[in-house]
């Protein structure tokens, strides 16, 4: 479940970032025949200046189309935290463009790249919820591993016989009144 999560978060983010590569090539080319115009109602600094934005959508495109497929690489298979540092480094970025977006009025570009993101934090909560699972054996501890570590803590003397004693009936009890 949380590969699959992974797998369509990281997918949609490269799809979403090379539709806003690509647009932003256009209007870079558009920006480029605009300026060499002779008659035109823009300034050569605001050109300048929307070229550079460009620029730098472009570079943070490229970056993040990197950034993703990074993560659908490692996926599951990191032992050392990576791929959730990636993952998290995803959802920064494409949150920074969804931001953009709504800033700039671009709603359903906006709206679109809520998608990776919400795949991103569902598959790094269900790997957490299956890390708090393995975590809990002692709810499901058997009476001979609580008795055994009584018998433990009573061998070390962290635990006096009468204490002992109380625990393990208190432990009886508990299984003839379920």
């Amino acid at each position: 479940m949380k590969k699959a999560f992974n797998i369509a978060a990281n997918v949609c983010a490269i799809i979403l970032m090379s539709i806003l590569l690509i647009g932003d090539i256009i209007l870079m080319n558009a920006l480029t025949v605009i300026g060499d115009l002779e008659e035109t109602y823009l300034t050569t600094t605001s050109i300048e200046t929307a070229m550079a934005i460009c620029i730098m959508l472009l570079m943070f495109s490229i970056t993040t189309i990197i950034i993703s497929a990074f993560a659908l690489a490692k996926g599951n298979y990191d032992d050392h935290g990576i791929a959730r540092v990636l993952k998290i480094i995803v959802i920064v970025l494409i949150g920074i463009i969804a931001i953009l977006e709504f800033i700039g009025g671009g709603l359903v570009y906006g709206l679109l790249c809520l998608i990776p993101i919400g795949l991103e934090i569902t598959s790094i909560c269900v790997q957490n919820q299956k890390n708090s699972i393995k975590t809990k054996p002692s709810a499901f501890r058997t009476v001979d591993d609580k008795i055994n570590e009584l018998k433990k803590l009573k061998s070390l003397h962290a635990i006096s016989d009468e204490q002992y004693e109380i625990a393990v009936t208190n432990i009886i009890n508990d299984i003839k009144n379920n």
